[in-house]
């Protein structure tokens, strides 16, 4: 969950090649259930955590690389809302790998907040679903399994997340002229991208 930075000599969104954009389908299908933690589901990571070091974002789930397995990578905010400094420097971060995860339990009542979309660069949507607090179960790259309490600004990265795997976009939380505005927007971003 990011809004990506432009390159202001071409006007064009700084991309890793690696992430799929939005309408590309692979984003709206479910993933799949990872059975081994073999040397594919370690590639996957590491890949996850390289583009995500690259474009120094919040989240990147495994559909916004191109591949079908339910796996996501955050860069967890050592508070629960990072300040702005925080937020600038990534490297003090904790990557973190969530593998098959699900909700466990919800804290709170469900909160709107303002996200972005690596799959929809530059693009913000307001998005009401989200909740303060989030029990998350899941296992980490090597098969361990955890089960862990996020409030704040990583309940809301974490659900972002969990949203893709599960086939969902901020393009779903739009309403109908958000909508049109999102499609018609990424048609202007693909026609740049293919200059």
């Amino acid at each position: 969950m990011s809004e990506r930075k432009c390159n202001p000599k071409e006007n064009k969104p700084m991309l890793d090649p690696r992430i799929i954009l939005w309408p590309n389908r692979i984003l709206s299908k479910v993933a799949e259930e990872e059975t081994a933690f073999d040397e594919k589901l370690k590639t996957i990571t590491n890949t996850l955590k390289e583009v995500l070091t690259n474009v120094r974002s919040y989240g990147l789930a495994a559909c916004q690389i191109g591949e079908k397995a339910r796996v996501f990578i955050v860069a967890l905010s050592p508070e629960d809302e990072p300040d702005q400094e925080q937020q600038k420097d990534f490297f003090s971060k904790e990557l973190r790998v969530f593998v098959n995860p699900s909700i466990v339990t919800t804290g709170g009542r469900p909160v709107e907040t303002e996200e972005y979309c690596l799959s929809f660069p530059g693009i913000g949507v307001k998005v009401k679903s989200r909740y303060p607090g989030v029990t998350i179960a899941a296992y980490d790259e090597t098969g361990l399994p955890f089960q862990e309490n996020f409030v704040g600004f990583n309940a809301v990265i974490i659900q972002h997340e969990l949203a893709h795997l599960n086939g969902k976009t901020i393009l779903d939380e739009a309403g109908t002229a958000k909508r049109t505005l999102i499609r018609s927007k990424m048609r202007k971003i693909a026609k740049m991208l293919k200059q």
